[in-house]
C-alpha cells in the first residue's frame, strides 16, 4: 500500500495487438448495427469471403470469442444467397446478414435519408470553405474544424453508399 506506483512503459506484444483487434471488430459491428437501427441483442450472420488471409486466419483462431460478444451466430466462407449489409472494418468487407425480423427496406429508406441531410450539410461546408471572404476573416482554428467536418461528412456519406448498394 505505501510502494511508489510502478514506473516504466508496457511493452505490447502480439496479444495485446490481438485483443485491440477483437474490440474493434466488436466495436465496429455494434455502431454498424446502431446505426442501423437493429437491436443490439439481435444475431447476425457474416461472409468472411471478401477478407484477406491473414485477417480470415485471425477470425478463425478468435471465432469463439467474436461470435458471443459480437452475437454472431456463424461465419461463412462464401456468400449466402439473401440480402446483406457491407460494413467495413480497418480496410476489409463485412458482409452482414441479419436476422428475418430486420426489415431491410425501412434501414435502406432511413439511410437514404440520412445520406441526403449529410450531402445538405457537406454542400454547405463546401460552399463556406470555397468563399475567400471566410477563409480570410474566420479563425483557424474555426476553418480547420470546418475542413475536418467535411472530411468526416465525406467518409459517412461513403460508407452509408456502400450500406445503400449491399442492401
Amino acid at each position: 500500500m505505501h510502494t511508489n506506483w510502478p514506473e516504466g512503459s508496457i511493452s505490447e506484444d502480439q496479444s495485446t495487438n490481438d485483443v485491440q483487434k477483437i474490440i474493434t471488430i466488436i466495436s465496429e459491428l455494434r455502431s454498424f448495427k446502431n446505426e442501423l437501427n437493429v437491436s443490439p441483442g439481435s444475431f447476425t450472420e457474416i461472409s468472411t469471403k471478401l477478407l484477406d488471409e491473414t485477417t480470415l486466419n485471425f477470425i478463425n483462431e478468435n471465432e469463439v470469442i467474436l461470435k458471443k460478444l459480437g452475437r454472431i451466430n456463424k461465419f461463412y466462407k462464401d456468400d449466402l444467397n439473401k440480402p446483406a449489409a457491407s460494413m467495413v472494418i480497418s480496410g476489409e468487407i463485412f458482409k452482414v446478414y441479419f436476422d428475418g425480423d430486420v426489415d431491410l427496406k425501412l434501414i435502406k429508406t432511413n439511410l437514404l435519408k440520412r445520406q441526403e441531410k449529410y450531402q445538405k450539410e457537406l454542400d454547405g461546408i463546401s460552399k463556406r470553405l470555397s468563399n475567400k471572404g471566410f477563409i480570410d476573416r474566420a479563425p483557424k482554428d474555426i476553418v480547420d474544424q470546418e475542413k475536418t467536418n467535411y472530411n468526416n461528412l465525406d467518409n459517412d456519406i461513403k460508407k452509408i453508399s456502400l450500406t445503400i448498394e449491399s442492401l
